[in-house]
């Protein structure tokens, strides 16, 4: 009987931490995915590094370059602050989190000629 209670105990335990963990990998992978914007033109991804920070600039935004491939974005407005993080390569960009209005800014400024 006893030997029964810690056979259950051990599958409750073991279900548990399966479900945490499959729910957390998931929904990690696809934040990512559905956020990207893919970049069109044909740019290096100095190019789009410098572009980046220039337009982030240019709109307010104090821009921290603290890894090769992402930048830390700041803005106060009207009492509000604000902070993302632009993460880029070569193919695509997108903020963490999501920050529409800086999206919409970094896509004009490397996708439109």
């Amino acid at each position: 009987m006893k030997k029964n209670h810690i056979i259950r105990l051990v599958f409750t335990i073991a279900t548990l931490a399966l479900i945490g963990c499959s729910q957390t990998s998931f929904h990690t992978q696809n934040d990512s995915i559905e956020k990207s914007i893919s970049i069109t033109k044909p740019l290096t991804l100095k190019n789009i590094r410098s572009k980046i920070l220039e337009v982030g600039k240019k709109n307010g935004w104090l821009m921290t370059e603290f890894e090769e491939n992402k930048i830390l974005a700041e803005k106060i407005t009207n009492n509000t602050s604000y902070v993302t993080t632009i993460f880029y390569d070569k193919k695509s960009f997108y903020t963490k989190p999501e920050n529409s209005a800086l999206n919409e800014i970094l896509n004009n400024a490397l996708n439109t000629k």
